[in-house]
């Protein structure tokens, strides 16, 4: 049992039936999850649950009364003041561990708290709780469940901008494929003609260059301009669509794009699905995905990704490919003085500071690495290891000096990215000094 103040009544047990959406609308986080879920199902209660996290399943499922029922005690909700915000987080994760625990056990048991026939009398336990949960929210300086505010595609795209530094190109073109999608949209309002245009698109790129960024808010703007009805970002590579054995592959990769439809699929390394052997299961999960492409073509859009020439022979392996991925993306190595800003961003997000001389030096570094690079090269992925590296470095120094002042702190001294040229060696394949 959690403990709680001496004053303060015992927490509910599974059997006094405490209601887990009511735990669920105390807690602030939970709060804003539940909003995003219900408006998420309101939209179209025919949604199938089973492609949300299991946990976030269970919550439509409860308030909502969808599929099995569960009830716990609700009298004693109102009661709980005494409950820091932090022992109703507590709470919430023992009531949803509780629940998963008795509905893997026997989940249709006659009398059970997840039978159906107990439905009704778990909303009613739900009901008689209200005038306690709104006190409990004011006791917890909770607000009224609200509906998240969903970013628009300029929020987005000005999120865009200031997010990720350099790739001036790859800003401009995504821009360049939202005025048409606008354009094409307003010309359709007023019954004028407009084209289909493929939203699909080929990332090509060395590692630690954004892709993956761009995708997810590119994924959120179409979105946000009812090109998708989702917005969100199922990432994967080979490992997630190609099975070992005849035939499992196709399965495989129908599941993976049915978790991905009214959102984006984002296929990492996308070009390992077709090596040079005739034989290999990879050009299964290809058709597989020409497929899905086809039948959600409405719902779903695909970006491959990868290193240049490997996603040139890829898109070349297959006619399908080619007709379908017309948009190219090329995401540049970053520059040295852009890999400094990220560094320097990387300090201003956890409270470091770099100094002057360990600013030079590392200037240095990064330049020797930029002009020595090759494929291996991880642009912003080398500089968090870089960053990582460093305050690694600060703290076993500060700890020996055991000097704890805030300046020694928070200050990245030379001393400390004096072995950076040895890590920056497995993301060159040669020394940077």
């Amino acid at each position: 049992m959690l403990a709680s103040k001496p004053s303060a009544r015992p927490l509910p047990t599974p059997g006094n039936a405490i209601n887990v959406s009511t735990i669920l609308s105390m807690t602030a986080d939970a709060l804003k999850q539940l909003a995003a879920l219900e408006a998420w199902f309101s939209a179209d209660p025919t949604r199938d649950l089973t492609v949300l996290p299991p946990r976030q399943e269970q919550i439509v499922r409860l308030r909502f009364g969808v599929g099995e029922a569960c009830r716990y005690d609700c009298a004693e909700i109102g009661h709980r003041f005494a409950l820091s915000d932090d022992q109703v987080r507590q709470m919430l994760a023992k009531a949803l561990m509780l629940l998963r625990a008795r509905e893997r056990e026997n989940p249709r048991k006659e009398g059970s708290a997840y039978h159906p026939g107990q439905r009704a009398e778990a909303r009613q336990a739900s009901s008689a709780a209200e005038d306690g949960l709104h006190r409990a929210r004011s006791a917890l300086s909770i607000g009224p469940l609200k509906k998240p505010a969903v970013p628009t595609a300029d929020d987005l795209l000005q999120q865009l901008d200031d997010s990720l530094i350099g790739l001036a190109n790859v800003k401009s073109n995504v821009r360049q494929l939202i005025s048409v999608i606008r354009v094409a949209q307003l010309r359709r309002e007023r019954g004028l003609k407009a084209p289909d245009t493929s939203l699909h698109m080929v990332f090509y790129g060395n590692p630690g260059t954004g892709k993956t960024a761009v995708a997810r808010l590119i994924s959120q703007i179409y979105r946000s301009l009812g090109v998708l009805s989702r917005g969100h970002l199922v990432e994967t590579d080979r490992a997630g669509l190609v099975a070992g054995y005849i035939g499992q592959t196709a399965l495989k990769a129908k599941q993976v794009l049915e978790n991905a439809i009214g959102g984006v699929l984002f296929i990492d390394e996308a070009y390992a699905l077709a090596p040079d052997q005739p034989w290999d299961f990879g050009r299964e999960a290809i058709e597989a995905i020409l497929k899905g492409m086809e039948d959600h073509r409405e719902n779903l859009v695909v970006i491959v990704a990868g290193y240049p020439e490997l996603m040139r022979r890829f898109i070349d392996s297959n006619p399908g490919l080619h007709s379908r991925f017309t948009k190219y993306l090329e995401f540049p190595d970053y520059e040295p003085f852009e890999l400094m800003l990220i560094f320097e961003r990387f300090c201003e997000e956890s409270d470091y500071e770099l100094a002057p001389d360990a600013a030079l030096r590392l200037e240095q570094v990064f330049t020797a690495a930029y002009q020595r690079r090759n494929t291996k090269f991880g642009n912003a992925r080398a500089v968090r290891n870089v960053f990582e590296r460093a305050i690694a470095n600060l703290a076993s120094r500060v700890v020996k000096l055991g000097s704890f002042t805030d300046e020694a702190l928070k200050t990245i001294v030379i001393a400390d990215i004096a072995d950076i040229g040895d890590l920056l060696t497995a993301h060159i394949g040669q020394r940077a000094e």
